[in-house]
């Protein structure tokens, strides 16, 4: 809509226009280049970086460097919201206080280059660091700006929470944890931010989904990916010379591609070509979630009950199938508040994909039944958790309930000269090589077909530590690599299973690169 010649009839006209979509403010406003102020004509990855906001309950948005989101979905968006609705609050989590001003800065130049007679409909009554307000008679609707690192907030309630940078935030998990529920039933979150090697903005993104696709198959988020050529005033060539100034940090800053964009940290002990090409080709969000339940728990294990739910505990791509064979591989943990998580692979014995996940924080005896039923539930699978430490009570349990098809290690008994077997996967110095050595084969050769994104993850993060020990990053997570590696080993070598995977067809594999840049 023009402007022309505007009178107040008009500006009421165009008041209700502008309050029907925050595109149409954006083509009355005006943002601040070198050369002075022009009109805010939108990008197309600006455009669906809209599109989404309004319309995703929880939206994760991984881009390359300056790209113009954070003035779309923190100025222009915050503000249009201000306008559009008489009441409540948009709040702005930044990295520092001097982002968190830098939002309302913005959001403030853009205000100024309305037309006049459209400020006298919306009129800023609230115009401080920290704020700005629109007035709508007796009520007033607000645009806040916070820095991550305070506690501000977490007591409110706000129609739309944007997470700026989110990666890079110091201790993002916790605050993160206090800010979501402050959305409620009816609030909006967007978490955007470049990428900063993995962590749980990496995890977040991972689980997401892409538009088009069902919410409920991933962690409930829908995901963008905006690489380094979403500004149209950019080319290859431009990405190319800037990404060699940036050294090893020019995919992550300037990425092509969301693989990519995580950048491992150099001494990565599997091979990432294959590993990236497992994250691109064969990783997918599960087809469902499912809960495992006992009816009675005094009853049957075997008698458990199978309900999908969104949050459930499994994440399953495929449910069991007649006549096939499984094996159930898990790393066990303390649970309650400690820091380790547990996490169980389901592979199929005769394909080697997997087939289901689970991942939480159970106390031992509550993940030795989730097991047994899942076990159960994929046709008597072979189960191997891991013995040590935490899983001697899993082990224990899984015993005590006569669970058939455990799985056997033998074992030297020195004292009377003879072997001995034992339930359970017990990792030693020995074992923990062999099956280390075996996930990296089966991912090189792309033999192990891995399904669960976050498995990926904890493997771009698996490094050698400079004295010989393989082992996750300062910070990060290994249960999803240790589970995969008992599941790998298990597969390779138990007696009655097949070395290898039984030929499944695979489609050729095209990296989302440029044959210019090579990357």
């Amino acid at each position: 809509m023009t402007t022309g010649t505007l009178t107040p009839e008009k500006a009421k006209r165009l008041a209700i226009w502008v309050c029907q979509h925050p595109a149409n403010l954006a083509s009355l406003v005006k943002i601040p280049l070198p050369d002075g102020p022009v009109p805010f004509d939108l990008w197309p990855s600006q455009r669906e970086a809209l599109h989404e906001a309004l319309n995703e309950k929880y939206l994760i948005i991984l881009k390359a460097r300056q790209l113009g989101v954070t003035w779309v979905l923190g100025a222009l968006l915050g503000l249009w919201e201000c306008m559009a609705y008489p009441t409540g609050e948009t709040l702005v989590l930044s990295k520092t206080e001097d982002d968190a001003k830098h939002v309302i800065e913005r959001a403030n130049f853009l205000y100024d280059s309305l037309p006049p007679l459209l400020q006298a409909i919306f009129p800023r009554s609230i115009e401080r660091v920290d704020r700005i307000g629109i007035q709508h008679g007796p009520m007033v609707s607000s645009l806040i700006s916070l820095s991550s690192a305070g506690g501000a907030g977490r007591s409110r309630t706000f129609r739309r929470v944007i997470a700026d940078e989110r990666a890079h935030w110091e201790n993002s998990d916790e605050r993160m944890a206090s800010i979501k529920p402050t959305i409620g039933d009816v609030g909006k979150l967007v978490e955007l931010s470049t990428a900063k090697g993995y962590n749980s903005f990496r995890d977040t993104y991972l689980g997401a989904v892409d538009p088009g696709e069902d919410t409920a198959r991933g962690n409930g988020y829908r995901r963008l990916f905006f690489g380094a050529l979403a500004r149209p005033d950019r080319d290859e060539e431009w990405v190319e010379r800037e990404r060699r100034n940036l050294g090893m940090y020019g995919p992550q800053e300037l990425p092509l591609t969301a693989s990519e964009a995580f950048l491992a940290s150099g001494n990565c002990v599997f091979e990432e070509d294959s590993l990236h090409q497992l994250l691109e080709g064969h990783c997918t969000p599960p087809v469902e979630r499912v809960d495992l339940r006992v009816p009675d728990p005094m009853g049957a294990l075997r008698g458990q009950e199978i309900v999908a739910r969104p949050n459930g505990n499994w994440e399953v791509w495929s449910r069991p199938r007649e006549g096939r064979r499984y094996v159930v591989a898990a790393d066990p943990c303390g649970g309650g508040a400690g820091r380790d998580f547990a996490y169980a692979f389901v592979a199929d014995a005769d394909s080697w994909d997997q087939v289901a996940a689970f991942h939480g924080r159970p106390e031992p005896v509550e993940f030795a039944r989730q097991l047994f039923m899942a076990s159960v539930w994929y046709n008597d699978a072979l189960l191997a958790p891991e013995v040590n430490n935490h899983g001697q009570a899993v082990v224990a349990a899984l015993n005590e309930w006569r669970y058939p098809n455990l799985y056997r290690r033998r074992r030297t008994d020195q004292r009377v000269a003879a072997m001995t077997e034992m339930y359970g996967w017990e990792t030693t110095v020995k074992s923990r090589a062999a099956m280390l050595g075996d996930l990296k084969d089966a991912i090189r050769h792309l033999d192990l077909g891995i399904r669960d994104a976050k498995v990926i993850g904890e493997c771009l993060t698996f490094v050698e530590d400079g004295r010989g020990r393989e082992e996750a990053e300062e910070g990060n997570h290994d249960d999803r690599v240790l589970a995969t590696a008992i599941a790998t080993h298990v597969l390779a070598h138990a007696p009655d299973l097949k070395a290898k995977p039984e030929t499944r067809p695979r489609q050729e594999y095209i990296p989302r690169v440029s044959s210019k840049t090579g990357y």
